[in-house]
C-alpha cells in the first residue's frame, strides 16, 4: 500500500491506493480490539462516534 500526504488545513488526511485482493489481512491484538468501547472517552480528546459495527 503506498500513501501519499494530502494537505487540508491544519491535518493530513491520507489517500491510500487499493491493494491487490490476494493481500493478506491480520487482525490486531484482542487488547486493541473493541478500543472505544473499553474506553469511552477515547485518547487525545477523541471519542467514539456511536456507531456500532460487527466484529
Amino acid at each position: 500500500m503506498v500513501q501519499t500526504p494530502c494537505f487540508r488545513g491544519l491535518h493530513w488526511p491520507f489517500r491510500e491506493q487499493a491493494r491487490s485482493h490476494k493481500s493478506s489481512f491480520y487482525f490486531a491484538e484482542t487488547y486493541h480490539q473493541q478500543y472505544l468501547a473499553k474506553n469511552p472517552q477515547g485518547y487525545c480528546g477523541l471519542g467514539g462516534t456511536g456507531v456500532c459495527l460487527p466484529a
